[in-house]
């Protein structure tokens, strides 16, 4: 959760909405969602409010919208009472007032809420009050994913560095093990405010994040350009028993818990490329995506299957040279309604070869760029806010990615601020850390995140990377991220091969 002070308000808030007990599963339950700007706020007092409900949420496919509502208001409070159109659904909020900018849109702000509940959200200029009947379940997510982040890193790096794995992993075992305690104890003090089958689903969902955060150490000692057959040994055991307790059995709740399932693949991915190392020595992506795939089809079925293929494209898929045909593999599988229209949106939107979206950008003196100013050259695409400490790691990785190309005339290199304001953009550039030398400074048409791009591409949260192609198409829409030297060297190898 951070604020930014620049451009607008922007609210944005998921909440999965299952039935209760006694409450109509027709689709005739109301959720009602009022807001209110706190009296003391500097935004102003006139803006407008816009609710979109999902039937399915997966991150990276914010498309799957089922139905949006707006409102305006000019005294500081709207109101919106939802008629959920499933007795399960996901809904954003976003807010737009004045020329400030507030960001409530990280995995943190997710919470369950139910059917018949009443939220109540107070933005005041230290960030938003959540009240009403539901709110208690917002409380207890946020105190448990924010215990969930508070880890030993300093602990681990020490056991990586002086290369003991075994006692590495016994410990990740021992601390992770835990955290799900704390998180069990934690998530009990308010289980009565919520119904049984909500609390099962965000008990799944924050295990899901927990263990997502073991894998992620995992995928960090995989990285490691030193490391032995050994070591790699001992994690590929590791690994391969976690999927052999996850993965074969799966509970209802769980299967409706999305985050949840968005750590089942990432447990996949990382288990067929510790595959690959131990058959081959060397580990190519687009081989762990299709196995991943042929393992989810022959593996599950239904509803799970095709949630579970949705969210590997939102999460590996832009990432893959082959994935283009394994997309069409999915089309012809996948009977879902909504996950069939995010693999369609996917496929028009982000896949390699995708037409890129008609933009136009401008530079500090105002002049406009287009796709076609840019033909016959591919464009790696930087898009950055002032403020985001990410954004300035990601300029500096860059420019050691340039120094490769020094003299290629064929490769440009964009930046694309977001910012609202032109001052804002500006400071950025005069700093130094947005930006780096052999560059071209641009920003989207000073719409901030509203932008028709930002928006086409479901960007809400940075840095992010989009490279186009010298035909105006998306050569890749996730290129790795050059922040470590593995990435780094896949993204150059990237560039120079295409």
């Amino acid at each position: 959760m951070k604020w930014n002070n620049s451009i607008k308000i922007l609210l944005l808030i998921l909440i999965p909405i299952h039935t209760i007990a006694g409450k109509s599963t027709d689709g005739g339950a109301e959720v009602k969602i009022s807001f209110e700007l706190d009296e003391n706020t500097t935004y102003g007092r006139d803006g407008s409010m816009t609710v979109t409900v999902f039937k399915k949420y997966f991150h990276g496919a914010p498309e799957l919208n089922h139905q949006i509502h707006t409102e305006s208001f000019r005294d500081g409070k709207a109101v919106f009472l939802i008629e959920l159109p499933e007795p399960s659904a996901y809904m954003k909020f976003e807010c737009l007032i004045g020329n400030s900018l507030f960001s409530f849109n990280n995995i943190n702000a997710v919470f369950l809420a139910e059917p018949g509940d009443e939220i109540h959200i107070i933005l005041t200029e230290k960030g938003p009050k959540i009240s009403g009947r539901g709110s208690e379940k917002y409380i207890s997510r946020l105190r448990l994913i924010q215990t969930l982040y508070e880890s030993d890193d300093d602990k681990f790096s020490e056991l990586v560095n002086k290369r003991k794995y075994a006692e590495l992993l016994r410990s990740l075992d021992d601390y992770f093990s835990t955290r799900e305690i704390q998180l069990l104890n934690c998530l009990d003090k308010y289980q009565r405010y919520m119904h049984s089958s909500v609390y099962e689903t965000m008990t799944y969902d924050c295990i899901g994040f927990l263990r997502g955060r073991k894998m992620e150490w995992i995928a960090q000692l995989l990285n490691n350009a030193d490391i032995t057959a050994q070591e790699r040994d001992l994690l590929s055991d590791y690994v391969f028993k976690m999927q052999m307790t996850e993965m074969d059995t799966l509970t209802s709740y769980q299967q409706r818990a999305y985050f949840y399932l968005n750590y089942l693949v990432g447990l996949a991915f990382v288990g067929e490329e510790l595959v690959q190392l131990a058959n081959q020595r060397s580990f190519k992506s687009e081989l762990a995506f299709n196995a991943v795939f042929e393992r989810i089809v022959n593996t599950f079925d239904g509803e799970l299957r095709d949630n579970m293929i949705m969210e590997l494209f939102a999460q590996f898929g832009a990432k893959q040279d082959s994935s283009n045909d394994v997309l069409e593999k999915a089309l012809a599988i996948v009977i879902d309604t909504e996950c069939l229209r995010g693999l369609s949106a996917y496929k028009k939107k982000m896949q390699k070869g995708a037409p890129i979206y008609p933009f136009v950008l401008l530079d500090t003196a105002g002049n406009s760029y287009k796709p076609n100013d840019f033909k016959g050259k591919r464009v790696l695409m930087d898009f950055w806010y002032n403020g985001c400490l990410g954004c300035i790691g990601m300029a500096q990785s860059l420019q050691s990615v340039k120094d490769q190309f020094v003299g290629d005339t064929t490769l440009v290199f964009v930046t694309v601020n977001v910012d609202l304001k032109r001052e804002r953009w500006i400071q950025g550039i005069r700093s130094g850390k947005y930006t780096s030398r052999g560059g071209i400074d641009l920003r989207v048409n000073g719409f901030g995140s509203k932008n028709p791009m930002l928006k086409y591409y479901g960007y809400n949260s940075y840095p992010r990377l989009l490279i186009m192609n010298e035909k105006g198409e998306i050569l890749s829409s996730n290129p790795p991220n050059p922040r470590n030297k593995a990435g780094r060297e896949r993204l150059i190898r990237l560039l120079k091969e295409n």
